[in-house]
């Protein structure tokens, strides 16, 4: 026994997307040499690393366990699914066609009201187009979106 866990226990590392496109190619070793180790797929954290989302799947898939459904625009605005960069309609596709069934919600929607009022005269910021006045009315458009994206798969 060590660390209070038994021999005959099943552990589950879980490895959440890589910072820039040189340490995939770190990740695939490391999964190739702890087959433990599971990954999590989140097209999203690709995308605002400027990593292709297609090369990082095509790479990463055989190890991932699970997929979190957020997507983003290129320049980091979180989107639901589908309306990103992410190319996860073809990810999730794919996916569920090697046996994927498991996805978390993560969709991280800009909520946030009164934003013009700080702004100085002549400013306009950068936000999503998506915006929602509360958690509940974001994650609802997130499910809604990844519902519809399923549907058409």
């Amino acid at each position: 026994m060590s660390a209070g866990i038994k021999n005959n226990t099943q552990i589950k590392i879980i490895c959440d997307g890589v910072d820039e496109q040189q340490a995939l190619t770190e990740i695939v070793d490391l999964f190739e040499n702890l087959p433990e180790l599971k990954g999590i797929f989140d097209p999203a954290n690709f995308v605002q690393c400027d990593v292709d989302t297609l090369y990082a799947w095509k790479l990463l898939k055989k190890y991932i366990s699970y997929m979190h459904i957020k997507d983003s625009q290129k320049g980091g605005f979180i989107v639901p699914a589908g309306f990103g960069d992410g190319n996860l309609k073809t990810i999730t596709k794919e996916y569920l066609k090697q046996g994927g069934r498991d996805f978390t919600m993560e969709p991280h929607l800009a909520i946030f009201e009164g934003l013009a009022a700080l702004e100085q005269e002549g400013e306009k910021s950068a936000v999503a187009s998506f915006k929602y006045n509360s958690n509940d009315e974001a994650f609802d458009a997130a499910c809604i979106a990844f519902k519809k994206m399923i549907e058409e798969i």
